[in-house]
């Protein structure tokens, strides 16, 4: 429910998806992954599409970002100083 919650204030722009992106990218786009499935199930039993629709939307456009193909931070970063 957390990314569901994450993606409706996204869309509209209140939250900056540069901001959700370095909380919450790959993880948000590997889970979406593994849970599709399940939601894709639940979907066709209550006839309902709009069953975790923001977190579809989420992990779409943080896929679309290259979120979960970038090097992560303890890479990306490994010779930060502050």
């Amino acid at each position: 429910m957390k990314y569901e919650t994450i993606g409706l204030p996204v869309y509209p722009g209140v939250v900056p998806i540069k901001i959700v992106e370095e909380l919450v990218g790959g993880v948000a786009v590997n889970f979406w992954r593994r849970l599709y499935p399940w939601v894709k199930s639940i979907r066709e039993e209550q006839s309902a599409d709009f069953v975790f629709e923001w977190f579809q939307w989420l992990a779409e456009r943080l896929q679309d970002h290259g979120r979960d193909v970038r090097d992560p931070a303890q890479i990306m970063d490994d010779d930060w100083l502050e």
